[in-house]
């Protein structure tokens, strides 16, 4: 016990009150339990709990005592009434805090806060006899609502041989006190924040503050600002403003400072001064009552303010020295009308002078007709987002001139008001040349769509001949013996080909100058399509003597590329290479490359022809240019053949390069980006299954019944030589005429229509073939379009019009018999 007693010393020396209590309570209880054990002295045992109930029940602190299960064995009456909500002192002994907390919260379920004493702390009890040691604690919560803290004193209980047997406690009710210090710990740190925000206040105010008596002296000082001066507050304080300041400006404020004090009212003044850096400071000053005998003066520096203020005057005058001089006319628009103007303004409206103008409104110069565009375009710039307009007029002078105007204006503020800025514009002669230009655009596209016209006329109507040259040349050149006969049926094939590729070349170029030209993309593999061209050529080089050589690469590459355009770039490049060779050959080859980070598909065409001067290499692209011209000239050709090559390579991404000497040879390099395809596509797969049929072709003439085929064709010439070329592979009937076809196909099945476009009668070939095609038998037959139109655009719209195939005019047996035989199989 004695050493408890010294623990407890140590923890609850801040008052000896509680203390003593302690003591006592612990003595009591321990002769209370040797009476009580030995069963001797009954009586003094009896007297002397009587006298412990009474000096525990008569004092205002709580006081108990509970066993190791933390079952009360002693409660006075302030633990009973104040924390266990009971008035018997002998109703605690046995049970537990918890059997009471849960009483008092049983009729309170709804509001949570009714009891919450202890839930906040630990379980001090037990925190005791673990240590065996006297503790302090801080206990709080609600108690029948109300909040109360308690500053609580706890010690274990020992029997006679040192074995703990309970604890006893008591508990100070210091909610008052704590309460008090919870308002006077927030009055400090309001009061610290005060000072904390006066402080700021301070730091962040760029003023100068000087408290100065009416002798001009400095009483107390406070800058952030070392704009004015920069001295030690020792220095500053104390010291006379003659002192900080030169004469003048001191002299002005020390008697603004006395007219202050005898009028009790503040005193302001604009001053500078030359600070301890050299700069020149601007600042203004306010002086206002700070007792009997002082003041408080308030110094700003504005030498940014008036800096800013000299430059806005500076920049007013330039601004109205370029709105007076300007070539524009400028008004100022306020409240519907001219507030202010410009001399060129009036000059423009035919005045002599801006004040002739001034408070006009819009309608005085702007035509009738244009009343509600001027309105609206105005009241969209005052209240619009941007706050601009820009449009064009009819305005009028003063001796009612018409002329076309043009505006400019942006919402500003003039002399403190909402304003519009405006400067107009004389436009009537550029309205004079953009009318001139329009009228020549116009007759510009005019003649471009006559050109077309007469571009697609001409097509058609040396196609449609050239069927019967080439054809009956053809038919010629097979059925006759005799050699010679034979040499100029040849001969006038030849011509008529040679003639065919100068008319296809100059269409295809006129597509592109018209950005007709229509491009389809799909995977090649480009050593396939070479090879597949270059047998085309063998016999020409052959008859030439000549070699042609085809080395492909190693590896199978990939372009996305149109096959048609393709091809006919291949068939160009070795056109002109086989052309200008007399002797030796030429070699393609294929490849791939990589140039600046991408990858290149390329084919090279090298001949060892007469090759190309150096001054000539770009040359050779222009249209109509070739290097040797006029009576010079040695080979035929239009001149448009690398032209139209270059042209379509770039409108696949790709390019074309030559490398030449002269009597050496040529080489000409395509390239074209290399696209890595994941599976080799077939050859022969081509984007339209309508026309994928014009390469396969099955022989009919073992057949012993040709199947029924109607041409509708209205040129005898194409007639016979159609009858000639398909005369193994069906029967043909003919109709010259829309009409007749019709009366045909109701009477007769055929098995395929071939259809002219341009027909005798009121039926031209595509009404003839929507007609035919509303008919239930003929709604999947074949209607193959057999035409001399050939220009860009031409097949799909026929394909798309009801036709299944297309056939260009003019055509040779083979191509025609296969399409046909195709069809029919």
């Amino acid at each position: 016990m004695e050493n408890n007693s010294q623990e407890l010393d140590k923890i609850i020396i801040e008052n000896a009150d509680l203390k003593e209590r302690v003591r006592q309570l612990e003595a009591a209880f321990s002769r209370f339990k040797n009476g009580y054990t030995s069963g001797k002295n009954t009586t003094g045992y009896q007297m002397l709990y009587n006298m412990l109930r009474l000096m525990c029940d008569n004092v205002p602190d709580l006081i108990w005592a509970k066993d190791t299960d933390k079952k009360y064995i002693f409660a006075n009456k302030a633990t009973c009434e104040k924390l266990l909500g009971v008035k018997d002192t002998e109703e605690p002994v046995g049970k537990r805090f918890s059997f009471f907390a849960s009483r008092q919260k049983q009729p309170h379920v709804e509001d949570k806060y009714w009891f919450t004493f202890g839930n906040e702390t630990t379980d001090t009890d037990l925190e005791v006899m673990r240590t065996k040691v006297p503790l302090r604690f801080d206990e709080f919560g609600n108690v029948n609502g109300k909040f109360i803290y308690l500053d609580v004193y706890k010690a274990p209980f020992f029997d006679e041989y040192g074995k703990l047997i309970g604890t006893v406690g008591c508990a100070r009710d210091v909610t008052k006190e704590k309460e008090l210090e919870i308002i006077k710990h927030k009055a400090t740190e309001a009061l610290k924040q005060s000072e904390e925000k006066y402080k700021l206040t301070l730091q962040g105010i760029p003023d100068l503050l000087l408290q100065i008596d009416r002798g001009g002296y400095i009483t107390d000082f406070y800058s952030n600002n070392s704009d004015f001066f920069e001295y030690s507050n020792e220095r500053i304080i104390g010291s006379n403003l003659t002192d900080l300041f030169p004469p003048d400006v001191s002299q002005r404020m020390i008697k603004n400072i006395n007219k202050c004090l005898e009028t009790n009212e503040h005193q302001t003044s604009d001053d500078n001064i030359i600070n301890i850096k050299g700069e020149k400071i601007f600042f203004e000053a306010r002086i206002i009552p700070a007792g009997p005998d002082e003041v408080l003066a308030i110094a700003r520096n504005v030498t940014v303010k008036k800096n800013m203020q000299e430059a806005l005057e500076e920049s007013e005058r330039k601004y109205k020295a370029m709105f007076e001089n300007s070539l524009l006319g400028v008004f100022i628009y306020i409240n519907r009308s001219i507030y202010y103007c410009n001399k060129q303004f009036a000059i423009l409206l035919g005045f002599n002078k801006p004040d002739d103008v001034m408070g006009m409104t819009l309608h005085d110069f702007v035509l009738p007709d244009f009343y509600n565009l001027v309105d609206t375009q105005f009241k969209l710039g005052e209240i619009g987002k941007e706050g601009k307009i820009h449009f064009e007029f009819k305005a009028r002078k003063n001796d009612n001139t018409a002329f076309d105007a043009e505006i400019y204006g942006t919402r500003i503020i003039f002399d403190g008001k909402n304003a519009m800025q405006c400067s107009i514009l004389d436009i009537t002669e550029r309205k004079i040349a953009e009318d001139t230009i329009i009228k020549a655009k116009e007759k510009a596209e005019e003649m471009n769509q006559l050109r077309a016209t007469f571009l697609a006329n001409m097509s058609h109507e040396l196609r449609t001949p050239m069927i019967g040259i080439l054809g009956y040349a053809e038919l010629l050149a097979q059925d006759i013996k005799d050699e010679e006969l034979k040499k100029r049926a040849t001969i006038i094939q030849e011509s008529g080909l040679r003639l065919l590729d100068t008319l296809n070349l100059i269409l295809d170029f006129s597509s592109l100058e018209n950005n007709n030209l229509e491009v389809t993309l799909e995977t090649i593999d480009i050593a396939d399509s070479v090879s597949e061209t270059i047998k085309i050529y063998q016999h020409i080089a052959k008859t030439k003597n000549l070699t042609l050589e085809f080395i492909p690469s190693s590896e199978t590459i990939y372009s996305k590329l149109d096959r048609k355009l393709f091809n006919q770039i291949i068939t160009n490049l070795l056109n002109n290479a086989l052309k200008y060779t007399e002797k030796g050959g030429v070699i393609i080859k294929t490849g791939r490359v990589k140039e600046k980070g991408q990858n290149w598909s390329f084919i090279t065409f090298s001949d060892t022809g007469i090759g190309i001067p150096a001054g000539s290499l770009q040359k050779i692209f222009d249209p109509f240019r070739q290097v040797s011209e006029g009576y010079n000239r040695k080979f035929e050709g239009t001149g448009l053949g690398l032209t139209l090559t270059k042209r379509l390579i770039e409108e696949m991404s790709g390019t074309i390069s030559v490398e030449s000497e002269v009597g050496i040879g040529s080489s000409f390099i395509v390239k074209f980006p290399l696209f890595k395809a994941h599976l080799k596509e077939k050859q022969g797969n081509v984007t339209d299954k309508r026309i994928a049929t014009e390469s396969v072709s099955n022989d009919l003439t073992d057949q012993n019944t040709l199947p029924d085929v109607l041409l509708v064709e209205d040129d005898e010439i194409n007639q016979s030589v159609v009858k000639m070329f398909l005369k193994n592979s069906c029967n043909l009937d003919i109709a010259s005429t829309g009409e007749y076809a019709l009366e045909l196909v109701k009477k007769k099945n055929y098995s395929a229509i071939l259809m002219d476009i341009v027909l005798a009668g009121k039926l031209n070939g595509m009404d003839t073939t929507i007609e035919i095609r509303k008919i239930n038998e003929y709604k999947n037959t074949p209607i193959i379009a057999v035409t001399a139109f050939a220009m860009a655009g031409d097949r799909e719209r026929f394909l798309n019009g009801g036709c299944t195939h297309y056939l260009a005019k003019p055509f040779n047996k083979l191509k025609l018999v296969k399409l046909v035989e195709n069809v029919l199989a």
